[in-house]
């Protein structure tokens, strides 16, 4: 009822959501973005979101399930942390977002985050974590400083463009994490003895 609701107030609301969330999720991609080369050059800087999905699920080894867990709660964040942004700053200009994303990075940086994951002491690490939070914050700002307009683009895209990009991110989510196909060396191993 929200979304096609006629009164400004409500579309306004509508629209702040929908540039968070799509803002967010772009946010997310680009954040993954920059880390990649670094994974590619074996610095393990996606091994937290691995681990995301072992936490959740009380896992005592990781599996595809975990996996998909994981990146799901690692993609549910940013859109989340994107539509926070877009409910307090909509209609701000970039420097906002960028800011708030580099509160976010901070967040990790001052809380038992840091030591659970050894990154104290690790300067280059948590420089690749706000270069990511940068890449984090500039389609977040793009997406929230007139959502009106931003919802323009997505109507000229789609119909429910917004809706239509969230469900593939699942699908692809689901289509690199494979949660419904175990490795067959995970089955082996269970049936020689339970534990990691």
């Amino acid at each position: 009822a929200l979304v096609i609701s006629r009164d400004p107030g409500r579309t306004a609301l509508a629209g702040a959501l929908r540039a968070g969330a799509i803002g967010g999720l772009l946010g997310t991609i680009g954040y993954d973005l920059v880390r990649v080369p670094f994974e590619a050059a074996g610095v393990r800087v996606l091994s937290p979101i691995d681990s995301y999905g072992l936490l959740l699920m009380g896992a005592e080894s990781s599996s595809p399930v975990t996996g998909f867990a994981g990146w799901f709660f690692h993609a549910t964040n940013g859109v989340c942390f994107g539509v926070a942004f877009a409910m307090v700053a909509a209609g701000k200009r970039l420097p906002w977002a960028v800011g708030w994303a580099m509160v976010l990075e901070t967040a990790t940086i001052v809380t038992p985050f840091v030591d659970r994951y050894g990154l104290a002491g690790r300067y280059e690490l948590m420089a690749v974590a706000y270069g990511a939070h940068l890449a984090y914050g500039i389609p977040l700002g793009m997406a929230c400083r007139d959502p009106q307009r931003f919802g323009r683009h997505l109507d000229e895209i789609a119909p429910h463009a917004a809706a239509g990009a969230l469900g593939a991110a699942v699908v692809a989510l689901g289509m690199g994490q494979r949660p419904w196909a175990g490795p067959p060396a995970i089955a082996a191993g269970r049936d020689v003895a339970a534990g990691p």
